[in-house]
């Protein structure tokens, strides 16, 4: 929850975590946490649930971490990570089929093509440090490794 939405919505003191937040984009700066008491709609069951208070310039919508969607819906996993399997074999068949120059291993040059870059005056190069996949795109080159 960004501080912001927490200023608004929340009158509970923050606790300090240990918890620290990776984005795309680099660290994320967490505040705090708050303890929150959960239901879900036509549940008569309450958890309490940490959560996380972080900076962030603009009223962002609280996402549910993984902690939460564990203890909300302890089968998420299997239900959520199954619908997007899928055996990719006949996929890549078909394109190396209808497109074998790109799947060429001989020469990977790309001839008689060219390509112009406009840059702005006052351009400069940024460089990004490589971040790791995010869970759900690192089982697909695992499971064409196998």
């Amino acid at each position: 929850m960004s501080a912001n939405y927490y200023k608004k919505k929340l009158k509970m003191p923050l606790q300090k975590t240990s918890v620290q937040l990776q984005s795309v984009i680099g660290q994320i700066n967490v505040l705090g946490e708050v303890k929150v008491r959960v239901s879900l709609p036509n549940s008569q069951t309450v958890r309490k649930l940490s959560l996380l208070v972080c900076e962030s310039s603009s009223l962002k919508i609280p996402l549910l971490g993984r902690n939460w969607l564990d203890t909300l819906f302890p089968y998420w996993r299997a239900t959520w990570l199954t619908v997007n399997s899928l055996d990719s074999t006949y996929i890549v068949d078909e394109l190396k089929l209808a497109y074998p120059n790109v799947f060429d291993q001989s020469d990977s040059n790309i001839k008689e093509f060219e390509a112009h870059l406009t840059l702005k005056r006052d351009a400069r190069p940024v460089f990004m440090k490589p971040y790791q996949l995010s869970y759900g795109m690192v089982l697909c080159p695992k499971r064409s490794m196998i």
